[in-house]
């Protein structure tokens, strides 16, 4: 059994390594570009174009592969591929993974914005809605932004404020801070399509700002939202609390965003006709490291030196505007030589990680090629061992079938023997002559009150025939049963020779049924014997 139980593992093992090694990479490529997901569309994309053979997949990894591919291709280049979309809805029905299967379904209703088909989304998000998909607080803040862009898209303002509010009110509810900023901006932005009171979009945007503040990252969002509201008071021509909100403004910034605040700065000075304070702020954010704002400020700064008529400083300005447009040519070239460092980076990763994948192919290979031959190894000597074994137990069977004959016919031999034995003994004496049961003779034509007379002296020579015939019966009897009697031993006797019960009754001149109580009484009283599976002839033939 144990040698069956290490082959059984040994093969057990071997499956596991072979099924190890034929591993699909693919598996460790969707893995590389989940991770990257948040990180670079252009790794994504990089990782999912290495997987030639998406079919080898499981339903759950394909379903997974063509949803995050759609995305990629949607972040990347902007046209959404429905195909993607719908294989990734079609494998998650099959595979019946619910979740997944809602967020598919909510891209594509997504899709048809990215497509310019308000209706189409409308429609769809009704559907969805009366399918009673929108199982969670999160789906319900997502599908109320999407009918909030169908209803933006088509210039139903005050229908997409509604939902705008509803999806508010569930960004809240699951605590999303960017959410809840993205729904509110959207919500403020509508007020300020339908024509809202100003206080009512101003004291939005400070409320927003409020709200924003218990967030982590409410130094970045708070200073979006303050930069929104200047930029609605420059639109709507509130230059009375521009620099209140400008020194709010100041708490907010974060390293990257003081060029954008000085820009910003230059702009409300511009508009309070502070032509030095404008010209200073476009100074600043023309010195940014970030091209671009430097170039919007610095073409700021010539139009209005320009329109002041300093044609010598707006024409070192121009040349610095031009300066900053080739410093911006060169930063883009930079950015696609990173862009091919990048990819031949991630290229080198690729090759890295099916050497790999090759290596343990191969390791997984001479393991399983190892454990084959050692279980083709255990396998041979098994089958010789067994084979031994099957050989030994015959072998052994033969030599008990002739052990328990010769010990047969031993027996036989000293049975026929004794009897011989014991017959010869028994004819010198006279008295058992008067026994039929030892003549063979049958008694069916005797009387049952026939009466056996036994003398003292035939009593003897019962005793002392039985001892010589049985080894000593009648002492060895004595000795280890003191309780019997004399008269108790020479019964005992005759049931050691087999006196019928015909004769017994004859001898004592009792029935046959007092016979068999007289065997019960001296089996239970004077031998201490109460098993009732064991009888007084059974134990005496025995002793």
């Amino acid at each position: 059994m144990r040698k069956k139980a290490f082959i059984s593992l040994v093969f057990i093992i071997l499956a596991g390594v072979c099924l190890g090694g034929c591993s699909n990479p693919s598996q460790s490529l969707l893995t590389q570009a989940k991770n990257m997901e948040q990180i670079s569309t252009d790794s994504v994309l990089f990782y999912l174009q290495q997987i030639k053979q998406p079919r080898r997949l499981s339903p759950n990894e394909r379903a997974d592969y063509c949803l995050l591919f759609y995305r990629a291709l949607l972040w990347k280049t902007g046209n959404p591929d429905d195909s993607l979309l719908h294989a990734s809805i079609d494998a998650y029905s099959q595979t019946r993974q619910a979740p997944k299967w809602i967020e598919a379904r909510m891209e594509q209703t997504a899709s048809y914005l990215y497509k310019g088909q308000a209706d189409s989304a409308l429609l769809y998000t009704h559907r969805m809605e009366e399918e009673k998909l929108l199982r969670n607080d999160t789906l319900k803040a997502r599908f109320y932004s999407i009918r909030r862009s169908a209803y933006s898209q088509q210039k139903q303002y005050n229908a997409a404020g509604r939902m705008a509010d509803s999806a508010l009110l569930f960004a809240r509810r699951i605590k999303d801070t960017l959410s809840i900023y993205n729904a509110a901006a959207s919500r403020l932005y509508l007020l300020e399509r339908t024509n809202a009171a100003k206080e009512t979009i101003i004291a939005g945007y400070q409320g927003l700002t409020d709200e924003l503040k218990n967030s982590g990252k409410h130094g970045f969002l708070c200073f979006n939202v303050t930069t929104e509201l200047i930029n609605y008071l420059l639109r709507q021509g509130e230059y009375g609390n521009i620099l209140q909100f400008d020194e709010q403004l100041t708490r907010y910034r974060y390293r990257d965003a003081v060029p954008y605040l000085f820009l910003l700065r230059g702009d409300i000075h511009m508009a309070l006709h502070h032509v030095d304070s404008a010209k200073h702020y476009y100074t600043r954010a023309s010195e940014s490291t970030s091209p671009y704002i430097a170039a919007e400020a610095n073409a700021r700064l010539f139009r209005l030196i320009n329109a002041e008529e300093n044609p010598q400083q707006a024409y070192y300005l121009k040349q610095k505007e031009n300066s900053i447009k080739a410093n911006i040519f060169t930063h883009i070239e930079g950015e696609l030589q990173s862009k091919k460092f990048n990819e031949l980076k991630l290229q080198n990763q690729l090759y890295q990680l099916n050497i790999e994948q090759q290596k343990k192919e191969m390791w997984l290979m001479g393991v399983a090629i190892i454990l084959l031959l050692l279980g083709m190894v255990a396998l041979f000597f098994y089958q010789h061992e067994k084979k031994k074994r099957l050989v030994s137990e015959q072998k052994l069977r033969e030599e008990q079938i002739e052990e328990e004959a010769r010990r047969l016919q031993q027996e036989n031999l000293l049975l026929q023997k004794e009897s011989r034995l014991r017959e010869a003994i028994f004819r010198r004496i006279t008295f058992f002559r008067k026994l039929p049961s030892l003549r063979n003779e049958t008694t069916d034509g005797h009387p049952n009150n026939r009466k056996i007379e036994v003398t003292e002296a035939e009593w003897n020579e019962v005793k002392s025939a039985v001892n010589d015939g049985f080894d000593n019966f009648a002492v060895r009897l004595h000795e280890a049963y003191p309780l019997l009697t004399e008269k108790e031993i020479c019964f005992c006797c005759l049931v050691k020779i087999k006196v019928n019960m015909q004769d017994l009754s004859d001898v004592y001149c009792i029935s046959k049924a007092a016979i068999t109580k007289r065997k019960y009484r001296i089996k239970t009283e004077k031998m201490n014997i109460t098993d009732d599976n064991i009888s007084l002839d059974m134990l005496l033939q025995s002793f």
